[in-house]
């Protein structure tokens, strides 16, 4: 598939933005967790998602996320220090710890979330109403499909 004459023209390369895009959001809110709270992106990702629901284990945090294991442990040890995060036995087996926000993590979580929303409204005020919420279907389409990017299979 290497062929020495194409040339990737980065700008024009969505991966690339989406990267550079996600990267500037990210180091936008970690400046105010970081600030505020002491925590940085990983370890705020680790309580977003378990802000939505009320408890949920390490295992289905790594199967909603796009964070391996060993950054989710460390976030979930570091965030259970700190008193934000609490580990408790599953009724339905005692080998698997679910994880919750502590009351202290309920108010770091409502801090921060307003922080999160505004910063996707500045994302999307430059765009028309009906362009950002095609952006947000599109991206969320794109997000949720199941595409096994192996590039050693193409020819």
């Amino acid at each position: 598939m290497k062929d020495s004459s194409k040339r990737l023209q980065m700008e024009d390369y969505v991966p690339y933005q989406l990267a550079l895009l996600s990267s500037r959001l990210s180091a936008a809110l970690e400046e105010v967790c970081k600030r505020e709270f002491d925590i940085v992106s990983t370890e705020w990702r680790v309580m977003a998602l378990v802000g939505q629901v009320d408890s949920c284990s390490a295992s289905e945090l790594v199967e909603a996320s796009t964070m391996d294991a060993v950054a989710i442990h460390r976030a979930v040890k570091r965030l259970d220090a700190l008193g934000y995060l609490s580990r408790s036995a599953a009724e339905h087996d005692l080998r698997v710890r679910l994880l919750s926000l502590t009351a202290e993590g309920r108010k770091v979580y409502r801090t921060i979330v307003p922080y999160a929303i505004e910063l996707q409204h500045q994302l999307l005020q430059g765009l028309a109403k009906e362009d950002a919420l095609r952006f947000k279907v599109t991206l969320t389409q794109l997000a949720r499909e199941k595409v096994d990017f192996d590039l050693g299979a193409r020819k």
